[in-house]
């Protein structure tokens, strides 16, 4: 597998879940939906990436890929605030185009020496031109939904590993496909970064927080730079401090009693979950497909556990699941880089 492709892929889903805020909202508004409709069709992508990360992998479905993404993303900039069902079927289309592409694409790094290399440098760039499409955008009068679909160009150019009959998916294979004991985990970083500007409302200074989220990609650009460089006797335990690390300040940030220190472990959560993030999927071997879907997977239904936590008991309640979810992933995994 060229390191282009994986670039390609794995950048560019970066780039639409970090941006994610930014286009739900303008699907929210060329659409006519309400913010929970458009943020229910966000995960509506996220979950249907995940199931078609373990389950598309036959060439008829990647070539169809290629194509459907530019398509589905111009549906979704185009879409009427008459046609409510459009934008449906667009994220679904979309997440299983993303999902498709991916799952083959990290197919093809099984048994490569710089795999992790790759992951990382693709996962920079994500983040890199997610922080550049925030920056540009309030200097441009098009939705950020036209400035995806050209980014999203560059799947044409995705070259895709043969596959024997033997490594495609089996359907009946999910459970031991899916990394379960990280999932919460998952599931808690997703409902963290959702309620990340619902929280920081509540400050004086409020206006300062889209600074620290934007420092936030710095941070994970550098983290996922850097966890190419760990030396291999050091990746299992870097990965599972990493992953302590982000729960530990992903509950910090929701007790934080100041934008200050609210804003830092911002800072440090992104970087800690860039650390882990290349080390869990990058050493993840004949698995990699399956640890990318339990990712999605957690993302998807975050926002929806978060919302629960919330109103149920309040923001202490969520502070507590994000720390509980990395102590019990910590446990699980047994320090290992990822179960074999």
């Amino acid at each position: 597998m060229d390191q282009r492709s994986i670039i390609l892929t794995v950048g560019f889903g970066s780039v639409m879940i970090n941006t994610m805020p930014v286009w739900i909202g303008d699907l929210a508004s060329g659409a006519g939906l309400s913010d929970g409709i458009a943020g229910a069709f966000a995960s509506l992508v996220l979950l249907s990436a995940s199931l078609a990360c373990l389950g598309l992998r036959d060439a008829e479905y990647i070539s169809l890929s290629k194509v459907a993404a530019p398509i589905c993303l111009a549906l979704l900039a185009l879409s009427p605030p008459s046609a409510p069902l459009l934008p449906a079927l667009a994220c679904c289309g979309l997440g299983i185009a993303i999902g498709a592409l991916t799952g083959r694409v990290i197919s093809g790094l099984d048994g490569q020496s710089d795999k992790l290399a790759a992951i990382s440098l693709a996962l920079s760039i994500g983040l890199v031109v997610s922080l550049i499409v925030y920056l540009i955008l309030p200097v441009l009068t098009l939705s950020s939904l036209w400035l995806l679909t050209a980014l999203s160009l560059g799947m044409l150019a995705v070259r895709t590993p043969q596959m024997p009959p033997s490594s495609r998916f089996q359907w009946n294979h999910i459970t031991s496909a899916l990394p379960v004991q990280y999932i919460p985990f998952f599931v808690m970083m997703g409902a963290y970064w959702t309620y990340l500007e619902l929280f920081g409302a509540r400050f004086d200074n409020a206006g300062q927080l889209p600074f620290w989220l934007l420092g936030s990609l710095v941070t994970g650009a550098i983290g996922a730079f850097l966890a190419a460089r760990i030396p291999p006797s050091w990746q299992a335990r870097t990965q599972a401090r990493a992953m302590v690390a982000a729960a530990v300040t992903g509950g910090c940030s929701y007790l934080a009693p100041n934008l200050a220190l609210f804003g830092l472990t911002i800072l440090v959560n992104g970087f800690a979950l860039f650390v882990y993030f290349p080390l869990y999927l990058g050493t993840a071997g004949d698995k990699a497909p399956g640890a990318m879907a339990g990712y999605l997977l957690g993302f998807a239904v975050g926002g929806a556990a978060g919302s629960a936590l919330i109103f149920s008991i309040g923001y202490t309640a969520l502070a507590g699941a994000i720390l509980l979810s990395g102590l019990i992933g910590l446990m699980q995994s047994g320090v290992r880089s990822h179960p074999r």
